[in-house]
């Protein structure tokens, strides 16, 4: 059972417990009671507080047993809103979404032949003319989640260096806020992909869990007790960059054998004929799924016997069809982690740039700290 505290300095944090649990599922004061250990009192008051603010309401059960139907209650998703925006190395895609994860609005344009500051310029141009289309009001708007390849200083709001990104590194983001006067917030597309599947997607029951995005190049996300797995400086989580051959390619990080250097799909399709994974998955490549597989293991085992995960969620290019791939990689790490317990191997069900990106801003909203 969540234990909570009743005194008036925990408040706010009580808030967001209350919040979170009827994200989740419509449920009653006596169950949040329950779930919680606050008195039903505390219960009726925060709950009070929060209906008259308007961000959550009641509704009535569909239960059809004898008596009168329990009142339950539930977020007022279109109370605010979301700023998304996902910035690659050839496309910009940016959008709306609200509270319960509904993608409201969202643009793409491509970026490969503009500037930082015209991409900026353009993304600020078409948040303004989508919210007032939406006729969104700006004391409704929580904020800007802005996704980019890694890595990136989320502290800062800075892209440090990814490869193949040269003309953003060093830019500060900030200036998106500044210009639109709203908090932003930034990610790696793979840190934010992991909230994402936390908030909204198959994830939502787990709070210990790894993404793992595969395109381009390879990046993970790792969430431990709900929250994103930072390490000492805030930049960890990089799968792509464990070696799995010591006398391997070099890689650009400075190491040699990294995953990414044998497992990104460039590298995996090089000198085979084809072009794309997609092309993998529909003609039913076996032997280039089972190299895939074969390389994604051997770097993940290393991080399952660290963090004991049990569910590893597949993005990126592996979610196209996913369930084949999943399988295949599932047989390469079953009964290889030292503590010989099962693991879940899925494909993730998030496909919206903007869902993640705008989830960066959920998850501020909602996160208990």
């Amino acid at each position: 059972m969540t234990k909570a505290t009743n005194s008036l300095s925990m408040k706010m944090q009580n808030q967001k417990m209350l919040l979170n649990i009827i994200r989740n599922e419509h449920t009653s004061r006596a169950q949040i009671a329950a779930k919680t250990g606050l008195t039903k009192a505390a219960v009726t008051l925060l709950v009070e507080e929060l209906i008259a603010s308007g961000l959550i309401k009641e509704v009535e059960s569909d239960y059809s047993g004898v008596g009168r139907r329990p009142i339950l209650l539930e977020i007022n998703t279109d109370f605010y809103y979301s700023i998304g925006v996902n910035i690659t190395r050839n496309h910009c895609t940016l959008g709306i979404i609200n509270l319960g994860g509904e993608v409201l609005k969202e643009q793409t344009f491509a970026t490969k032949e503009l500037s930082p500051e015209l991409v900026i310029k353009e993304i600020i141009s078409r948040v303004n003319i989508l919210t007032k289309s939406l006729r969104i009001k700006k004391e409704q708007l929580l904020g800007i989640g802005v996704t980019t390849p890694g890595p990136v200083d989320y502290k800062t709001n800075t892209i440090l260096s990814p490869p193949n990104f040269v003309c953003w590194h060093g830019f500060n983001l900030n200036v998106i806020g500044e210009k639109l006067s709203l908090p932003l917030r930034t990610e790696n597309i793979a840190n934010a992909f992991a909230l994402g599947e936390k908030y909204f997607g198959n994830q939502k029951a787990s709070d210990n869990f790894i993404t793992v995005l595969v395109d381009e190049g390879i990046g993970s996300g790792i969430i431990t007790d709900g929250k994103i797995h930072r390490g000492g400086s805030g930049l960890g989580n990089e799968l792509g960059h464990i070696s799995i051959d010591y006398n391997g390619k070099p890689c650009s990080c400075g190491n040699t054998g990294c995953l990414e250097r044998y497992a990104s799909i460039p590298c995996l399709l090089q000198n085979t004929g084809i072009n794309s994974w997609k092309e993998v998955v529909d003609k039913n490549l076996t032997d280039i799924m089972e190299t895939e597989a074969r390389y994604l293991s051997a770097a993940l085992i290393s991080a399952i016997n660290l963090f004991d995960f049990k569910t590893i969620v597949l993005g990126g290019d592996l979610s196209y069809k996913g369930e084949l791939f999943a399988q295949k990689l599932f047989d390469k790490l079953q009964n290889k982690n030292i503590t010989k317990s099962k693991i879940l191997v899925i494909p993730g069900d998030l496909e919206s740039e903007v869902l993640i990106a705008g989830t960066l801003v959920i998850d501020s909203f909602f996160g208990i700290q």
